[in-house]
């Protein structure tokens, strides 16, 4: 059952290869084989004339074939890479046979599977000999191999299907089906009697006899592979399970909980993550900071890369603050807890102090390694 449309045709024209032939799979189709039997005798001592006869039948055309896929089996990509396909299709019949060669998107196996968008194909000879070939339709003589590839680019995290992750698997399934010289359908003689006069003597008979496949059953005249690729990639989530980069805010600290005359203005002590105890002096009991005018207010960005396998590499964080919040400071960088510094933040925070005006942040990060977790903290006063 082919639960898609296929995607795309083989070139118009290619060279492509064949094996020697050496008649390994039998005697040809439509071959001729004649018995004869002679009768000598006597009578009364006296030899007589030879009496003779002759049987003759035709071989039938076994159409047989088996389909290869001789890509790596450990084939793993990454989200926009373009990988190659290797497929050999062999003709074990008794008979030049020419097939249709497809490529289409299965569901064939349990895992996830997404269809592809681009395709490109080339086909390349491996062995001396050149075939003929219409389309997506290719001669192989008996005994005849071919080996022929297929480059498929993969989407990206960005384009069509957009739900493409780590841990995804393609199943490309490529066919070749049995076809007339013409193109056309075959159809097998399954309940022609061969004993027939005129079928035994003048008449090679269509017999499948390929085996069962992955998609295709006994005896239909399809023979099918199943080649999978394993998507590896970078999954960045927000640390609660959702799309990252997650953003998240904290009032620290304020002008009633603090007074500017003594170690407000600075905001000495702070620490990441804290909040300001308010100072029994200045603030009214139980007072806990509020986001006025003047308060000090810490970001949290929180990306954690849920890949057991694939690192995240050139990190951009840009974040632009409101005109409200004019000034930024106390910027700090942390991959799994442990605090970022040189060359593994390899350009600086850039803000404008400017209080009238949006300050920007960026914070490039070179990497981060699979299964870990980047922490971006930075604090900005509301105006």
């Amino acid at each position: 059952m082919k639960l898609n449309q296929k995607i795309m045709a083989l070139a118009a024209t290619a060279t492509l290869g064949f094996s020697g032939q050496t008649m390994a799979l039998g005697t040809l189709a439509g071959t001729d084989i004649t018995n004869a039997v002679t009768l000598d005798f006597e009578v009364s001592g006296a030899a007589q004339v030879q009496l003779s006869d002759d049987t003759t039948f035709r071989v039938d055309n076994k159409i047989d074939m088996s389909l290869a896929n001789n890509t790596p089996a450990a084939n793993t990509t990454a989200p926009g890479a373009t990988e190659t396909y290797t497929f050999r299709l062999v003709n074990e019949g008794n008979k030049e046979q020419r097939f249709k060669l497809a490529l289409e998107n299965s569901t064939a196996a349990t895992s996830q599977n997404i269809l592809i968008q681009t395709v490109t194909y080339a086909i390349t000879a491996q062995n001396a000999g050149v075939s003929t070939l219409a389309g997506d339709e290719i001669t192989v003589p008996v005994d005849g191999d071919v080996t022929y590839t297929a480059q498929f680019t993969f989407p990206t995290q960005t384009t069509a299907p957009a739900n493409i992750a780590d841990g995804e698997t393609y199943n490309i399934l490529a066919t070749a089906t049995a076809i007339e010289p013409d193109g056309s359908a075959i159809t097998p003689d399954v309940a022609t009697d061969k004993n027939d006069v005129a079928n035994l003597a003048t008449t090679d008979l269509n017999v499948f006899a390929e085996a069962a496949t992955t998609d295709s059953a006994v005896y239909d005249g399809v023979i099918s592979v199943l080649a999978s690729t394993n998507i590896a990639t970078a999954s960045l989530e927000d640390g609660d399970g959702n799309g990252g980069p997650g953003i998240t805010v904290k009032v620290i600290n304020d002008p009633i909980c603090n007074d500017p005359a003594t170690n407000y203005s600075n905001y000495a002590g702070y620490v990441v993550g804290d909040v300001f105890a308010c100072s029994a002096t200045d603030a009214p009991a139980g007072y806990t900071p509020k986001a006025i005018p003047g308060a000090l207010v810490e970001y949290t960005i929180t990306t954690e890369n849920t890949s057991t396998t694939t690192d995240a590499d050139h990190l951009v964080y840009a974040h632009t603050l409101p005109a409200t919040e004019g000034t930024l400071a106390n910027v700090a960088v942390s991959v799994n807890g442990v605090a970022q510094t040189g060359t593994y933040v390899y350009e600086t925070v850039t803000y404008n102090v400017n209080n009238s005006t949006a300050s920007a942040l960026q914070v490039n990060i070179e990497t981060l390694p699979a299964t870990e977790t980047a922490v971006i903290t930075f604090t900005a006063i509301i105006q």
